[in-house]
């Protein structure tokens, strides 16, 4: 990563404003108690290195307005890297209106990506189908790991 276009995160408020091809440090553990995200919609292109820092109290919400419809923290990676991040106690928000959604935990669909080092434990009131991603095309992925409600769940589901 080119260090001179790396934005270094230390909190929440620096962790809220990542944009879609910025490429991160983060530099602390964050506490993200108290707030609540939206599901992110727009494409990630960029670079995350997680530096072994946890991201905890993540609370995602969204609506779902259809049958199989997706959820997740990020709905895109095209292109991107993460690494080296660990996330905990990630909690789903969802108003399921009727219908019955998949949860992936990081990435909904993931294209020509790296992925290393990256667990995450979520908990959710849903029994639908969960995973770290649910849909990867070209992802390298190594030393992934996802529990749900405390038990191991499949890290890639492909559709």
């Amino acid at each position: 990563m080119d260090t001179d276009n790396v934005k270094q995160v230390a909190s929440l408020s620096e962790l809220l404003e990542i944009k879609a091809k910025d490429n991160i440090c983060i530099t602390a553990d964050i506490d993200c108690e108290g707030q609540v995200i939206p599901y992110i919609t727009e494409m990630f292109r960029g670079t995350i290195d997680g530096n072994n820092h946890t991201i905890s109290n993540l609370t995602v919400s969204d609506d779902v307005w259809g049958d199989e419809q997706s959820i997740a923290l990020f709905h895109y990676l095209s292109h991107a890297t993460i690494s080296n991040l660990h996330f905990k106690n990630v909690r789903f928000e969802i108003d399921k209106n009727g219908y019955t959604p998949r949860i992936a935990g990081l990435c909904y669909e993931c294209g020509a990506s790296t992925l290393e080092n990256v667990s995450m434990e979520l908990t959710t009131s849903f029994n639908e189908e969960v995973a770290l991603i649910y849909d990867a095309n070209s992802v390298k992925a190594s030393d992934l790991a996802m529990t749900c409600n405390g038990k191991s769940v499949e890290t890639i589901m492909n559709k």
